[in-house]
């Protein structure tokens, strides 16, 4: 964790309105970033970076893909996204 925060002080000013939200969701293990270890608070989050979120929230591991069977739009999760999305479903909060 530690490398992400130092990450996060490079790339936002400590003064940016997202700044203590991110730090303290970055320090609760919620989220860490894209794959290029940039943090985008003027993006709107997807559905699926939402769920994954959730999911990290949510005690246990993650959920079996099949559970996402159920849903007509289950195969459309991406790859990266299946374990947490299936977490959430077998929580039954999706």
């Amino acid at each position: 964790m530690v490398s992400l925060a130092l990450s996060l002080q490079r790339l936002l000013s400590d003064k940016h309105w997202a700044y203590k939200a991110i730090s303290s969701a970055v320090e609760g293990g919620l989220v860490g970033g894209f794959p290029d270890g940039s943090f985008r608070p003027e993006d709107k989050i997807t559905r699926t970076q939402a769920l994954v979120i959730l999911a990290k929230a949510l005690p246990g591991g993650n959920g079996a893909p099949r559970l996402l069977d159920r849903y007509k739009d289950g195969s459309e999760v991406p790859a990266w996204a299946i374990p947490s999305v299936a977490k959430v479903a077998q929580a039954g909060i999706l």
